[in-house]
């Protein structure tokens, strides 16, 4: 019950969350590893060269989250995360064209960093700074588009490799996050300034108010302190 309180509470963030986890989907291994006969065997690549590769990729883009990953603290999150969809479909796009090893390095790069990476990125920390109460079940429900892409993407990217081919398939991923990912996520947001709003900067802005001389408030602050510790002293009295 208390899930469902919390659905009805928050719909609209909670579904950014899971579709940002759902979308994580076109650069995760199990996704990526439906293409590799067909990408192997387009580009002449082995098993063993193809792991490889896609060893050396994941650790570089890993290495490279938590440079990336830092601006979600410094910007509006939509903004962030039609960055992160846009250069997610750049890499979909561009695999979809690959015809040599560094084209290939290059796209699988972009996914590993966009899919696996920003994208989770995005659904666990939008959700976990919006919820101050209830978080772990926040993000426990933000984490279901992880399941939910295992269950329904291999079936269906298997399903349009063998009817259009692998290149007609990526291709069509990136068209999918360009006009189905993209315009859900702006729709979802868009007019919750409370969610989008990076925490930074309303600590700064609070921070430099506090700082702003105000002389008033300076002695009143004093006076404060001086009649609260210092003892009141003996009047004199008035002459007979």
């Amino acid at each position: 019950m208390q899930f469902i309180h919390l659905l009805r509470q928050a719909p609209r963030q909670l579904a950014f969350g899971v579709l940002h986890s759902f979308g994580s989907s076109f650069g995760q291994t199990f996704l990526v590893a439906l293409f590799v006969p067909f990408i192997s065997a387009s580009l002449a690549l082995n098993e063993t060269e193809f792991a490889n590769i896609y060893a050396g990729i994941t650790i570089g883009s890993a290495l490279c989250l938590p440079i990336v990953g830092r601006w979600i603290d410094k910007v509006d999150i939509l903004s962030y995360s039609l960055a992160t969809m846009v250069l997610l479909a750049v890499g979909c796009l561009l695999i979809s064209f690959a015809t040599n090893v560094w084209m290939l390095i290059g796209a699988l790069f972009i996914l590993r960093l966009a899919g696996q990476g920003l994208m989770t990125h995005v659904s666990m920390t939008g959700i976990a700074r919006y919820f101050s109460r209830n978080r772990g079940r926040a993000l426990a429900i933000a984490s279901f588009g992880f399941p939910l892409a295992e269950a329904i993407m291999p079936a269906t990217l298997l399903a349009l490799i063998a009817a259009f081919g692998w290149r007609y398939t990526y291709a069509g991923s990136g068209v999918f996050i360009l006009l189905v990912l993209i315009p859900l996520a702006i729709l979802l947001i868009r007019g919750d300034s409370k969610f989008r709003n990076a925490p930074t900067r309303s600590g700064e802005s609070a921070k430099n108010i506090s700082r702003k001389p105000d002389r008033h408030g300076r002695r009143l602050h004093r006076q404060h302190r001086s009649n609260r510790h210092t003892p009141p002293r003996n009047r004199p009295s008035a002459p007979v």
